[in-house]
């Protein structure tokens, strides 16, 4: 569930994942049933994110089974290597597996600091840059693996603007606006109905051809609220 501001929406996610554990049962060979929850709560911009797990039905702090005694750390061992609370040797392999994921998913951290905090001296220093988005890929240049995002709210609309514009911040633009009908015509009844223009640009790369295509569009839509 989303609800609130466009862009920075108030949060109500749960995602489950189910599997079995086996070998972990002292009175029998069978499988356990193991059930993990992540709730997400917050906003965007600031999420709150609680592990819960539950083992053949028995929540997890009740259950008197082999455990780490720690939800979150055994909830990810169960996703990742399907097994629970994992041996020293069982933690080296994943760790030796997770590796380049683990190294990519630091740059990641890096660059989502870098995104707030710069966020936050945009709002606060020019009133209508609302977010600033930093991704990064994985071609060599930054210049071609740098997607750059900025969105904001001006004259009652909000305004995107962003791709891979390092190079050519011009050509290579995605642009697009999001107006209310309510706030054009001052008429709240009309509030749910959309209007957006988009310039779109999609770049597809066949051996050392570079090919772009751009799209110009207008559409009119309702957004349903829940």
């Amino acid at each position: 569930k989303y609800s609130g501001d466009f862009l920075n929406p108030e949060l109500d996610i749960t995602a489950t994942y189910e599997g079995f554990r086996a070998g972990y049962d002292s009175s029998s060979n069978r499988p356990e049933k193991i059930v993990v929850s992540m709730n997400i709560t917050g906003t965007r911009q600031a999420p709150k994110l609680e592990w819960s797990m539950t083992i053949d039905d028995v929540d997890y702090y009740s259950y008197r089974g082999a455990t780490s005694s720690d939800v979150q750390t055994d909830a990810l061992a169960f996703i990742l290597a399907g097994t629970f609370p994992l041996s020293k040797s069982q933690a080296n392999d994943l760790a030796s597996d997770l590796g380049p994921t683990a190294r990519s998913s630091l740059v990641t951290g890096a660059s989502s600091l870098i995104t707030n905090a710069f966020s936050d001296f945009l709002r606060r220093e020019t009133g209508f840059i609302y977010s600033f988005e930093l991704s990064y890929g994985t071609q060599t240049s930054f210049g071609e693996a740098a997607d750059i995002r900025l969105s904001g709210v001006a004259a009652g609309g909000i305004w995107r603007y962003g791709g891979k514009i390092l190079n050519d911040p011009f050509s290579n633009a995605n642009v697009s606006l999001l107006y209310s009908l309510g706030e054009i015509f001052e008429r709240p009844s009309l509030r749910n109905f959309m209007f957006e223009l988009e310039r779109k640009v999609e770049t597809s790369t066949i051996g050392e051809a570079t090919d772009k295509k751009l799209t110009n569009s207008a559409r009119l839509f309702y957004r349903f609220s829940f």
